[in-house]
């Protein structure tokens, strides 16, 4: 399981923040589905993250919402405060 996988995650150097920030996103996503699909076949990876970049889309089991009016909403049903 990885939670949070956008945390600290950036390249620095002289290149602009946001958009190492987006390199290294795009490229740890890209590493982990070459992963699952050769070496990792077979293996689960649970990933949480709160904006996981739109290639991920069609591997996203289910998108928790931030609304209680909206569920799912967060991990324990029962939580609303």
């Amino acid at each position: 399981m990885i939670d949070s996988p956008q945390k600290n995650l950036g390249q620095g150097g002289d290149r602009d923040a946001e958009f190492a920030d987006s390199i290294a996103v795009t490229d740890f996503y890209q590493h982990l589905h070459m992963w699952l699909a050769g070496a990792g076949q077979g293996a689960q990876i649970i990933v949480v993250d709160n904006a996981p970049p739109s290639s991920t889309d069609p591997d996203i089991v289910v998108r928790y919402s931030r609304r209680v009016d909206q569920p799912p909403y967060g991990l324990i049903d029962d939580e609303v405060a």
